[in-house]
């Protein structure tokens, strides 16, 4: 899929000056992004080590509008990567040319029907989307840079009825999984992945024993479809949808371990089922917004043993933003509670429940004509006793060019989706030229 896409977007490239007489654009950006992580948790369980590296990407995006009912829109990311990923890690080269977007849109008075590879974005709140569930994400690109550019496309075909501007009814079909990643590149030596962070296998006396585990993936069959569908409604100055998805975690759980391969473990993609919804509505200068998901029988991790339970979890939250001027500030907390199982000691199985509760800020400002701008995210989990900050200067030195100094600090280690991935403080420069806009 990604290979045909990719030879299609070239294709397109090089006939659309040719033709000239179908409207079409072509933007696109280069970037060099070079990053430092001064205390990367040790595959080994020796001290922290750190990590440097050199991401390069380019991304090409291609629309076309042959007819006024007709869109095509092509785009394509080529990622590279040199890294040194510290003591017991090797270093580290990538390359990945991955689409972005490739998809064909009908579109007439009541609906349209879009065909392809892509990306489409559930839900309402920031960073953190309980309904989010169609794309998976890459958690390198979600820490670094944020949600909108780490979700990864999937196959879909997607069906709306257009009821005015009042109603909107939405179907997708997803015919292949993909999985979720650490990291795109070079995962297996990626700071970033969690999987390293798992202590070795223990085994008897006598026994060969590696120092770390191997995995085996079961990914679900091909041609095992996902699908759900979105009603969005809008009632005087509140929009407000529910919607419902069927599909495989992105992200695998251990299942046990492997019967052919002592020291390795299973990774497996069960299938779920997300009931969700959510609301938004403006009151003077504040947009308030919020969303939840409640997911029944979600397949879940046994604490610390490699082995699957089922149990009901949900995901909520509340948010509010306000623009002030050149400033730009926001709110959320975020509430996470789901069932928990641990195996004791007589073997039998303990259920349990956990409630996490977090609380997100933002704010940015712009300075300068928008030539300068500073935004910062923040995440704090008082339970755990962890937050996670990240700050962002970008300087925009001519209106083309894009200069970005971030830092992200983890402070403790939490059980959700941010505070998780403690001890991978990380620092990075980028310069980003973009073209065609």
């Amino acid at each position: 899929m990604t290979r045909a896409a990719t030879a299609a977007l070239v294709c397109l490239v090089v006939a659309a000056p040719v033709s000239g007489q179908v409207p079409a654009t072509i933007s696109g950006s280069i970037s060099a992004l070079v990053d430092h992580l001064p205390n990367v948790p040790d595959p080994a369980g020796g001290r922290s080590r750190s990590a440097a590296e050199l991401r390069v990407r380019g991304v090409l995006d291609l629309q076309i509008d042959p007819k006024p009912w007709l869109r095509v829109r092509l785009a394509g990311v080529a990622d590279g990567l040199m890294a040194d990923r510290g003591e017991g890690a090797r270093a580290a080269r990538a390359a990945r040319i991955d689409a972005l977007e490739a998809w064909v849109e009908a579109a007439g008075t009541r609906g349209d029907v879009r065909a392809g590879v892509g990306r489409l974005a559930w839900g309402r709140l920031d960073e953190v989307q309980p309904t989010d569930v169609i794309n998976p994400i890459d958690v390198a690109t979600f820490l670094l840079e944020g949600r909108s550019e780490a979700r990864l496309a999937v196959p879909f075909v997607r069906a709306r009825f257009l009821g005015g501007d009042a109603l909107r009814v939405e179907g997708v079909l997803v015919p292949a999984f993909r999985a979720g990643t650490f990291d795109r590149l070079d995962e297996a030596t990626s700071p970033f992945n969690l999987l390293l962070d798992l202590p070795g296998p223990a085994c008897p006396p006598g026994v060969p024993c590696p120092d770390r585990w191997s995995f085996e993936r079961a990914s679900p069959d091909v041609g095992a479809l996902q699908g759900g569908g979105r009603v969005s409604v809008t009632t005087g100055r509140v929009d407000w949808s529910v919607s419902a998805w069927n599909g495989f975690l992105p992200f695998a759980l251990t299942g046990g371990l492997s019967a052919a391969r002592p020291g390795t473990l299973t990774l497996v993609h069960p299938r779920y089922t997300m009931l969700g919804a959510d609301i938004e509505t403006v009151r003077g200068q504040w947009a308030i917004r919020a969303e939840g998901a409640y997911f029944p029988g979600r397949p879940l991790q046994v604490d610390g043993v490699p082995e699957i339970f089922e149990g009901d979890s949900i995901e909520a939250g509340a948010g509010v933003d306000r623009r002030a001027g050149d400033f730009t500030l926001s709110g959320t907390v975020l509430v996470r509670h789901e069932d928990v199982a641990r195996r004791g000691a007589d073997g039998m199985l303990t259920p349990g429940a956990r409630t996490n509760v977090s609380a997100v800020a933002g704010f940015s400002r712009s300075y300068n004509r928008d030539r300068i701008e500073t935004r910062v995210f923040s995440l704090v989990n008082p339970a755990d006793r962890a937050a996670f900050i990240r700050g962002v200067v970008t300087w925009k030195p001519i209106d083309d060019v894009a200069i970005d100094a971030t830092a992200g600090w983890f402070a403790g280690e939490g059980d959700d989706v941010i505070t998780r991935f403690g001890d991978r403080d990380f620092a990075f420069v980028r310069m980003k030229y973009f073209f065609g806009r």
